[in-house]
């Protein structure tokens, strides 16, 4: 019998309810993070959330003696990519399930900055009807968009631009070839990418201790037209270096779904930028469509675990600039 612990969501009962159905399975959902502690001292498998992993339940994670699997409920994996966990195991994250709307959300941005809708919201609210600004907005048709993090979120996004024109080029530890891009690099060639980028879309995890991967020297190869969305974390561009381009124009616009520190402080700089969208860290949300994917994407896994399968979607903790 599998012991399954998993951390209870909004249908965390009735999810825990659907996978007890599965043959040779027994399910803990538990009440609340801090209960996890417990329970993942018992549990074979862990299906809970990158977020709900406090210090205690991450430290809980790292003694566990049965501990083989643990499925995420969220994109991002980077509290438990800094914490590591003991050889042996498993970790496979929720991109399958996550990528459809979070790839919403950064075409969403991007075509927000090039329209410049945060104008026209500005003119709404005061009563302008002024068009003037709209010499200055601009289309996805023919323009380069670079994306950072060529995996599920990716991938997803490049789906959505195709059909609007643009120039697709994508960028990954593995460089693989792939249907979905004009062109796939390794991130070791981004100096090169960047100079002709009209659009740097960030969808890479963010890798702990390693840095910001776009710096002020990287933003500096952004030609000044060029508009940044990052939909990855915060911590993956370096916000002083951000601001700092966004004011002398030296970047056109950014859109940004993280921030670091996150949340954003009151004060700081991002809110009132004129150039720049910010929304709070909401980019994997959405109906009861996304709920009853992300189910079905955990129930399949935890299936072919019970088979004695491999499970699907798995990590790699140490190397995450996949």
């Amino acid at each position: 019998m599998i012991r399954i612990a998993i951390w209870s969501s909004a249908r965390g009962a009735e999810f825990g309810k659907a996978v007890s159905q599965i043959p040779d399975v027994e399910v803990d959902v538990v009440p609340s993070a801090s209960a996890l502690v417990a329970a993942v001292e018992e549990a074979e498998v862990l299906v809970t959330p990158d977020g709900s992993l406090t210090p205690d339940v991450l430290e809980a994670i790292g003694r566990a003696p049965k501990l083989a699997w643990i499925q995420l409920g969220s994109a991002g994996y980077d509290r438990l990519q800094a914490s590591g966990v003991r050889p042996g195991v498993m970790v496979s994250n929720a991109s399958a399930a996550l990528g459809p709307p979070v790839a919403d959300h950064a075409v969403m941005l991007l075509l927000s900055l090039l329209r410049r809708l945060p104008v026209a919201l500005r003119q709404q609210q005061a009563g302008d009807w002024s068009r003037e600004y709209a010499g200055g907005a601009d289309g996805l048709d023919r323009k380069t968009v670079t994306i950072l993090g060529f995996g599920q979120i990716g991938q997803e996004t490049a789906r959505r631009l195709r059909p609007f024109g643009a120039r697709i080029v994508g960028v990954s530890r593995t460089a693989r070839p792939n249907a979905l891009a004009d062109e796939v690099a390794p991130v070791e060639a981004l100096p090169e990418l960047l100079p002709r980028s009209d659009a740097l879309v960030v969808a890479v995890p963010l890798s702990p201790g390693a840095g910001p991967q776009i710096g002020a020297d990287e933003l500096a190869l952004l030609p000044p037209h060029a508009v940044l969305v990052n939909v990855s974390r915060g911590g993956v561009v370096d916000g002083a270096a951000l601001v700092d381009a966004l004011s002398r124009g030296a970047l056109a616009g950014a859109a940004l779904d993280v921030t670091d520190p996150e949340p954003l402080p009151p004060g700081h700089p991002l809110w009132t930028m004129k150039n720049v969208i910010v929304t709070p860290h909401v980019a994997g949300s959405g109906g009861p469509a996304v709920q009853r994917r992300l189910e079905r994407v955990i129930s399949d896994n935890i299936r072919r675990y019970a088979r004695g399968e491999r499970p699907a979607h798995l990590v790699e903790l140490g190397d995450p600039g996949r």
